[in-house]
């Protein structure tokens, strides 16, 4: 099967490896449908191994994925063959301190799908069942490989202190920003203000349900937050950038006693300003991931039609294209590209043969 495999830096190859045998135990065989292109799979393409393994020198890349059951272990019961389903990459150890507190993104033999192990851009993928949640008939495969994202901005809105009703500023609107645009809106919160200074992003998280959005090269963010709330701020404000100027930000949006939930992903030392967070009793979170239900609970959402994700699909690919129209393509123009799905190309006929339950 061909399959978008990494060697290192701008080193994607891709390659025809073998496809999976039987499964067995828990393990089941996936026929991917769709995987998208993910801001770590970009940073492992430009600067990896990030969270690829020291001394790993190849893996299969991708981890937001649906796809159909095609072979099972022995001991599988919660899946059958043939059914659509989407993957949480968290392959965990069911037996630390935080497994059995559901937190299974912080266990501490973690093991993911796409960067430890290999992923979905390829035909075929392994995950094990409890990594895999059913997919409604509803729902389209390409929104399928848009629940983990969705899931990711999910969580933060399930934090302490955030309702329904709050208002929120959302920094930042790249892929991540936009799926807390989508959710917000789903769940409740309102109005909902944006910064983001791409004129084409900008322009998508108004049709996802921005209130507000504010470009920053033309006013000043956090006078145009405090003038649109009566100089209060936000009681939400979601960081989505990773840089110590957006971070800062999000807390000084955030109102008295507020919430500021940092989910970017900062490269360096980000230099955050905590003493007016301290004056001001602001809570500010780091979040990461997601908790046990909150893909089930994206799906729900989907599958009701209030949380439409149609706009954060830029492009559909096959594998064959996947570094110059995918990975090359982000890079380059980053205003108009936020999700790319990839279909992996059917070379063969044949599929991984499994024991069915």
């Amino acid at each position: 099967m061909l399959a978008a495999n990494w060697h290192g830096p701008r080193d994607i190859r891709l390659e025809d490896l073998g496809e999976p045998g039987a499964p067995a135990g828990e393990d089941v065989v996936v026929e991917v449908s769709w995987c998208g292109i993910c801001g770590t799979d970009l940073h492992e393409y430009l600067g990896g191994p990030i969270f690829i393994p020291p001394g790993l020198d190849q893996v299969v890349l991708g981890h937001e994925f649906s796809g159909r059951v095609v072979a099972v272990g022995d001991q599988v019961s919660t899946v059958s063959l043939g059914d659509r389903v989407v993957a949480i990459p968290h392959r965990v150890c069911r037996k630390c301190d935080f497994c059995r507190q559901s937190m299974f993104q912080h266990c501490r033999n973690l093991q993911l799908v796409g960067l430890t192990r290999a992923g979905a851009f390829a035909r075929f993928t392994v995950a094990r069942q409890d990594q895999l949640v059913l997919l409604p008939d509803e729902i389209p495969d390409e929104h399928g490989a848009l629940v983990e994202p969705l899931a990711v901005s999910f969580h933060g809105l399930r934090q302490p202190g955030v309702e329904i009703g709050d208002d929120i500023t959302i920094v930042g609107a790249g892929p991540i920003g936009l799926s807390a645009v989508a959710t917000a809106r789903a769940v409740g919160l309102e109005p909902i203000y944006v910064v983001e200074m791409l004129p084409q992003r900008a322009a998508i998280a108004s049709a996802m349900g921005a209130d507000v959005v504010i470009d920053p090269r033309e006013t000043d963010p956090l006078a145009a937050i405090l003038d649109l709330t009566q100089g209060r701020g936000t009681q939400v404000a979601m960081e989505c950038v990773g840089l110590g100027e957006t971070m800062n930000l999000a807390i000084r949006a955030t109102r008295f006693g507020g919430v500021a939930m940092l989910l970017g992903i900062a490269e360096c030392p980000a230099g955050i300003e905590l003493g007016e967070a301290v004056r001001e009793e602001k809570e500010v979170r780091g979040c990461i991931g997601y908790f046990e239900g909150e893909f089930d609970a994206v799906i729900n959402l989907l599958a009701s039609g209030r949380l439409d994700p149609d706009p954060l699909i830029t492009r559909k690919l096959t594998l064959d294209r996947i570094v110059d129209d995918g990975f090359e393509e982000l890079l380059c123009n980053r205003d108009a590209c936020v999700k790319i799905l990839v279909s992996p190309l059917p070379e063969e006929t044949s599929t991984p043969q499994g024991q069915s339950r």
